[in-house]
């Protein structure tokens, strides 16, 4: 499962033969760079999520109640940034 996540998430990268160790760090960086901010965005905001609906104290609510509440949040566009 986390395999496909990955795939799904991370770009391919295609780096010419003759690179220079530099040239593919450069590539590397600039093809995940991104895709590994929005990752690590999305699970923090996944778990301090689930910590303040723990630390409110509410018993009647599950993780996966949170999770996909936050995943309707975020289709709906509710985190995304204004330009």
């Amino acid at each position: 499962m986390v395999t496909n996540l990955l795939n799904e998430m991370l770009p391919s990268i295609s780096v010419p033969a003759d690179s220079s160790p530099e040239q593919v760090a450069r590539l590397v960086a600039q093809a995940l760079g991104p895709a590994l901010q929005t990752m690590v965005a999305g699970f923090s905001l996944a778990f301090t999520s689930l910590a303040i609906e723990h630390d409110s104290g509410q018993t009647d609510v599950s993780a996966i109640e949170v999770l996909q509440r936050l995943a309707l949040e975020v289709e709906a566009g509710f985190f995304d940034e204004e330009a």
